[in-house]
């Protein structure tokens, strides 16, 4: 029995068009988790996450989990520690604040795979990762659609030195409001707790057509009941603008 066993298509597909995020200090430790997406533009290929996951102050580099290879290991794409980052001004006050978004143009033929293997290492089953082409960047949020996303969560290393992570899918979210920048989106249950969202970060919000609407971004508890998330339409220009599609 397999991770995607028993999970609705939704489901799967949240799963699949997450991508997992992995920062790697120089011993090779894992020692934070992320997530994101992979969009193609213009014949290019990038991957999208939070401007907070990437941002974050520890030592190390972040990297693309790619797909485990018996013997040889977890194989890894690193993505380095500056990507392409933008900048949100108020012409009112003059103010600047860093948007919560990055992204980064990554080699074509980097490919990852959900996989799900046994402490054994034995490896029962393996699914290239789906990217994002030829989407709908401008989705405007409504109240009618359903909404989830994935992430994984809660890492720590199994018993034979690897890491593990629960993988989480939370639907039926629905859309409540737009403020500074960011949407919210109703939980259809209490909230847990930040922790049980942590690696979730950059994770693609998609709704019920699959289309995705923006990146996971984090909680503000003046907005308990929601998750907040980072809207494509309004800052996707940055990547059209690197791909030379604009």
């Amino acid at each position: 029995m397999t991770i995607l066993t028993n999970k609705t298509e939704f489901e799967k597909q949240l799963i699949l068009h997450t991508i997992p995020l992995r920062k790697i200090n120089d011993c090779g430790d894992v020692i934070n988790i992320g997530s994101g997406l992979l969009l193609w533009v213009n014949n290019k290929k990038f991957i999208l996450s939070a401007g907070h996951v990437i941002l974050q102050s520890d030592d190390g580099t972040w990297a693309i989990e790619c797909e485990y290879e018996p013997i040889k290991g977890t194989k890894l794409f690193s993505i380095g520690k500056k990507p392409s980052m933008l900048v949100r001004g108020n012409i009112g006050n003059g103010s600047l604040a860093i948007v919560d978004f990055s992204f980064q143009e990554i080699p074509c033929d980097v490919e990852s795979y959900f996989q799900d293997i046994k402490e054994t290492r034995q490896i029962l089953d393996s699914i290239k990762r789906s990217e994002f082409m030829n989407i709908d960047y401008y989705i405007e949020p409504n109240a009618e659609d359903t909404y989830g996303f994935s992430g994984n969560i809660l890492s720590e290393y199994a018993p034979n030195d690897y890491l593990e992570c629960q993988i989480p899918t939370y639907t039926n979210l629905k859309y409540s409001q737009s403020i500074d920048g960011f949407d919210y989106y109703r939980l259809p249950f209490a909230h847990p707790g930040h922790h049980f969202f942590e690696g979730c970060s950059g994770a693609p919000l998609m709704n019920q057509d699959l289309k995705v609407v923006g990146l996971i971004s984090g909680w503000n508890p003046s907005y308990s009941d929601s998750i907040r998330v980072t809207p494509l339409r309004n800052y996707v220009i940055g990547v059209l603008i690197e791909a030379g599609a604009i």
